[in-house]
């Protein structure tokens, strides 16, 4: 069972790799992709917005009007008039998108513990899928499959148009979700429902960025913040569906204090790689808090939705909220602010520890190493140690593990490289303070594996074999694994010649390796069947038995042709592959029979491998990061010169 369940855990923790895989992490993000971003982010946050402010809380309809324009959805499908498209046909749509992307799941799921990762469509068709629906289009697509519970609000102006009327035949009979004909249809619409917002929970606690170094367009440091988002927009959701059934002040009171708790962990962590992305989701955070308070106020002041509310308190309060956007910006810019002056304050204990034990710090583009810097704090403090040691706590230089990893990852993105000791130093100093911090420990090990690049010390490994044994949270433990995957990711795009591969495009160059592979094997059979058949045909040369033979020689002849291209083809994409050339070399000689060839393709990989072993002693001397400038070029030169 418990080998049963860790082939499960391996298994969808590959299909969110691959999903959730950036096709370039590295280089500057451009001004339009962060304005793409943004305005997807703006998109989602309108759609929550509209959720939150409805009739029935008082608000009024000239309001209305206006934050109707918030949700850029409902405006694009409302382009169609509601009688050409009821809400059964987006109930539809919703239900089958949804099952299909659950199944396209448990498709992937099942390859993947079985080993076959050759199914290429299956994760592109679902990476294309939770692209769009677990983020701009998420309120959409659940308020879509809660169609039968949708007897009136926001999302469907017709208030006919509801399960009742559909099933019954009759457009005056009342909305009863719970009836005999209906109860059936909503049973299996909140049972979809909720399968598709756990997953949503799950992706969005898995899609973040293990290196610190990413700069694409919304990576983050952890999905813990965007999974309690999405929890967010449940809530607002929800909201509109059971206010028939709850208290609608205690619920609004209830996603004020869920949207403040997101906004104070998001300013406590700051989780995006990008300062400027961080920035704007505090501003949204913050606007979301303000306009689900401001709902309370309203139905509490206002004593009835049909006599007319106080618009003018309505208006002051929804001008009000760009106050709160650039406010929910401030105290993230002061959050991050003071984090670089907290940082900065140790950086002269730090200078006096290196003129004391090292010299002066080292100049811009001096290489580092960090198992110098960096060491293992093997002596931590017990319960009893740390109830009795007052002045250790008073004195520490971070009063929290997620302060420790805030001032880090942001002296990381000032992006100077003699800050590296600096960060090595800000590592020991907070693990000493903060022994037990998980988090901490998994960021350490990524600073090492994609910023110090020392994964060959013992620390590493010590480090590694203890966090590995230790009970973890869900997301750490996707942590290590993308983390192990990444480089053995690397590792295989090492061997193909290639700086960097995505994982997306390793699936496809194994697979067609595999079958350049059976073709080899299939072209060694034939040659065997061949002469076996030749000699067959020299004892007793029948007509038929002749047939036979120079059928079987057309065979041969076409697997070999289509072998040899297809090892040109893979030779002409990764030029710089050892193995490639080796296998190739084996088929020149074994194969076509052609010794010349084969020991230009020996040559030409002898040549590759002592460059790459050239390559690596510089590279472990110097832990400057690996230029894609290298080499396969400079290679290819050499190889056709050794012709």
């Amino acid at each position: 069972m418990a080998v049963a369940l860790a082939k499960l855990r391996d298994a969808t923790f590959a299909m969110f790799y691959i999903m959730t895989e950036q096709r370039e992490t590295r280089g500057r993000t451009s001004t339009l992709q962060m304005l793409k971003l943004g305005v997807l982010y703006l998109v989602d946050a309108g759609q929550v917005l509209r959720a939150i402010c409805l009739r029935q809380f008082g608000w009024d309809v000239e309001i209305l009007r206006y934050m109707k324009k918030l949700d850029m959805v409902k405006n694009v499908f409302s382009v169609v008039p509601a009688a050409t498209v009821p809400g059964t046909i987006f109930f539809i749509f919703a239900i089958i998108l949804v099952t299909l992307a659950l199944s396209d799941v448990a498709f992937v799921l099942h390859s993947f513990q079985r080993g076959k990762t050759t199914r290429i469509w299956s994760v592109i068709i679902l990476r294309f899928l939770v692209a769009t629906m677990v983020t701009t289009f998420f309120i959409s697509i659940v308020s879509w499959i809660l169609y039968p519970l949708r007897c009136s609000g926001i999302f469907n102006d017709e208030p006919t148009d509801t399960i009742s009327t559909l099933l019954r035949g009759d457009s005056t009979v009342p909305c009863t979700p719970w009836g005999d004909q209906e109860v059936g249809v909503t049973i299996v619409s909140l049972a979809v429902a909720a399968c598709f917002v756990l997953f949503s929970l799950v992706t969005t606690l898995l899609s973040f960025e293990i290196d610190p170094m990413s700069e694409a367009p919304g990576d983050k440091f952890t999905g813990r913040i965007e999974m309690l988002w999405s929890t967010v927009r449940v809530t607002a959701v929800l909201i509109h569906f059971a206010e028939a059934n709850i208290v609608i002040l205690g619920s609004l009171v209830f996603l004020c204090v869920h949207s403040v708790v997101v906004l104070a962990l998001h300013v406590k962590v700051l989780p995006f790689h990008c300062h400027n992305i961080n920035l704007l989701r505090g501003g949204i955070y913050a606007t979301i808090f303000w306009m689900a308070l401001s709902s309370a106020v309203v139905f509490s002041t206002c004593d009835s939705v049909d006599d007319g509310c106080d618009t003018a308190t309505q208006t002051t309060l929804l001008g009000l909220s760009p106050i709160a956007f650039f406010l929910g910006c401030g105290i993230v810019k002061l959050r991050r602010d003071r984090s670089l002056e907290a940082v900065k304050m140790l950086r002269c204990e730090f200078l006096k520890s290196q003129s004391a034990g090292q010299g002066s710090a080292p100049s811009r583009g001096s290489p580092v190493n960090s198992g110098m810097i960096i060491k293992l704090v093997s002596q931590s403090e017990t319960t009893q140690d740390e109830f009795y040691d007052v002045s250790s706590r008073h004195s520490r230089c971070f009063d929290s593990a997620s302060s420790a990893s805030l001032g880090i990852r942001v002296l990381l993105y000032a992006k100077d490289q003699r800050d590296l000791p600096f960060i090595g130093y800000l590592f020991e100093r907070s693990m000493e303070e903060h022994p037990k911090s998980r988090q901490l420990t998994i960021l350490h090990l990524q600073f090492m594996r994609f910023v110090f690049r020392d994964i060959q010390s013992d620390t590493w490994h010590e480090k590694l074999s203890k966090t590995i044994t230790s009970d973890l949270f869900l997301d750490l433990k996707y942590s290590l694994y993308a983390a192990d995957r990444r480089a053995s990711q690397l590792s295989a795009g090492i061997n193909l010649g290639k700086d960097s591969i995505s994982a997306i495009n390793l699936m496809e160059v194994s697979m067609k390796l595999d079958q350049v592979h059976k073709k080899h094997k299939e072209c060694a059979s034939y040659l065997a069947a061949l002469w076996k058949a030749a000699l067959k045909c020299k004892r007793s040369s029948s007509g038929a038995e002749v047939d036979q033979w120079l059928s079987l020689f057309d065979s041969t002849s076409n697997a070999i042709c289509q072998t040899k291209k297809s090892y040109e083809e893979l030779l002409l994409k990764f030029p710089g592959s050892v193995s490639l050339h080796r296998d190739y070399a084996h088929f020149c000689e074994v194969i076509l029979n052609d010794q010349a060839k084969a020991d230009q393709q020996i040559r030409g990989a002898d040549i590759l491998e002592n460059d790459s072993a050239v390559g690596d002693d510089n590279q472990s001397q110097s832990r400057s990061n690996p230029s894609s400038a290298t080499s396969h070029e400079t290679l290819q030169r050499k190889y056709m010169d050794s012709w």
